[in-house]
């Protein structure tokens, strides 16, 4: 199949991309997205679904690269903006709630949505999963380039009644903190709160139980901090990201997503969860 490099000076995040040629050489890309929460980047909707694209072999790289879901975002804003897919649609018969896109439950909505707009579609698909579109950050990406307003009333929807289909206790991820930030060197004791913040989300944890030796967690590390002892994988947390590409590959379900002691009292005193 092969790809191809293709440069984008005016990216905020990467300024060069490997694309399968495919994408490159077809007439019109039809995407075809399935609605699902991402531990990740939240929704993981039409925009995201073009991180197809990137080669197979190149994709956890990114996420080592800028692990910030925020940064995140606008990559995948700009690796849209490469291939512009001309139609979008949204299989939302049955979701997925939870820790997805992979181990989370699923849930029945019974809509099925189209679009010639990316991040439309997923901003009508949050609605449909009652979730907040601005703290998609692909969407919050799209605000910032000025193709989408702000308050997002530059959104019609056409057809059957969308709140007939609104599921209203749609399940977040368990990893949501929201919206990243970024800045200066922080005084101690602000570097204290976000060492104790990052203690919040919870890190991927294998069962050896359940673990079938197919090491595709080692191979889906970016930072490669999943080491083979004794035939079975283990995680070096300082090392860990928590990017969560392991949980997200691991088809046994032998990885669970699991809060330190410190990110339990947080969940409860701080975040009241």
């Amino acid at each position: 199949m092969g790809y191809r490099e293709v440069s984008t000076p005016g990216s905020t995040t990467i300024k060069r991309f490997p694309i399968i040629s495919p994408a490159l050489d077809c007439d019109a890309i039809v995407v075809v997205s399935k609605a699902k929460t991402h531990s990740l980047t939240y929704l993981s909707g039409a925009a995201k679904n073009i991180f197809g694209v990137i080669p197979g072999l190149d994709k956890p790289t990114y996420h080592a690269r800028l692990p910030d879901p925020v940064a995140f975002g606008r990559m995948i804003i700009d690796i849209n903006d490469i291939v512009k897919p001309k139609l979008q649609v949204m299989d939302a018969v049955m979701g997925m709630e939870g820790d997805g896109p992979h181990a989370g439950t699923p849930r029945k909505i019974g809509a099925v949505l189209a679009s010639g707009n990316y991040s439309a579609i997923d901003v009508a698909t949050c609605r449909l999963m009652s979730l907040d579109p601005l703290r998609v950050p692909t969407i919050t990406a799209a605000i910032e380039r000025g193709y989408l307003k702000g308050d997002l009333s530059d959104i019609s929807l056409v057809g059957d009644n969308l709140e007939e289909f609104i599921v209203k206790d749609y399940q977040c991820p368990s990893t949501y903190l929201g919206q990243g930030k970024s800045g200066g060197k922080p005084h101690r004791l602000l570097r204290l709160v976000f060492k104790l913040v990052n203690e919040y989300p919870p890190r991927p944890v294998i069962h050896t139980d359940r673990c079938i030796r197919c090491m595709k967690c080692v191979r889906s590390c970016p930072v490669k901090t999943i080491a083979v002892v004794d035939t079975l994988p283990r995680i070096g947390y300082k090392k860990c990201i928590k990017c969560y590409c392991c949980h997200e590959m691991c088809d046994s379900h032998a990885i669970t997503l699991e809060r330190t002691f410190t990110g339990k009292i947080l969940a409860k005193v701080v975040f009241r969860k």
